[in-house]
């Protein structure tokens, strides 16, 4: 029988095998820490499962690495932050998922806003815009992105008359796409 493993212990959280999948250790009912070591000899990374009865799942969240503290003060910390996450869980609280770029902001805004998913498709997940994280997006990114939804071609129209009388109207679904965005991610 294999003996619970101790996350709180250094040396045994050196000794852990390199692997995707974290090491866990139960906190308590529905509540665990787990922690991953770094492949490149770094300091791990610690993160929280937590069971939401709700929906009947678990919900997990990367805590960090703890690298300002000592390593025998980050289990106490990690174990700290998972503990007040798992009230949170069980109160009724949600964990929101990590939004690092465009396209997760896109799909997060998208989630209860179907049209505006099927405009995102078209205009945003496919273009380069979409892989730049949150934090480093400017606004050239977002000229850049308005120049290259100008210069796309049009969707097929049945004659040139009828392609004319639209072009009004996909020039406002574009303006309204771009402002959407703009305010999307303005800081």
């Amino acid at each position: 029988m294999a003996m619970a493993l101790d996350l709180s212990r250094v040396k045994d959280r050196d000794g852990l095998k390199v692997q995707r999948e974290p090491h866990w250790q139960r906190l308590r009912a529905g509540c665990f820490l787990g922690y991953r070591r770094s492949k490149q000899g770094a300091k791990g990374t610690w993160i929280a499962r937590i069971y939401d009865a709700e929906t009947c799942k678990y919900q997990l969240k990367t805590l960090g690495d703890f690298g300002a503290l000592a390593g025998n003060e980050m289990f106490a910390a990690a174990k700290k932050e998972a503990e007040a996450l798992a009230d949170l869980v069980e109160a009724g609280g949600e964990v929101r998922p990590e939004v690092e770029t465009v396209a997760d902001a896109c799909r997060e805004y998208a989630k209860d806003r179907p049209e505006a998913g099927q405009r995102f498709e078209r205009y945003v997940y496919r273009d380069a815009i979409a892989n730049v994280k949150l934090e480093k997006l400017r606004r050239r990114h977002l000229l850049d992105w308005r120049t290259r939804l100008e210069k796309r071609p049009q969707r097929s129209a049945a004659t040139s008359q009828d392609r004319n009388s639209r072009e009004p109207a996909r020039r406002q679904r574009s303006t309204a796409t771009w402002r959407s965005c703009e305010l999307l991610f303005a800081r």
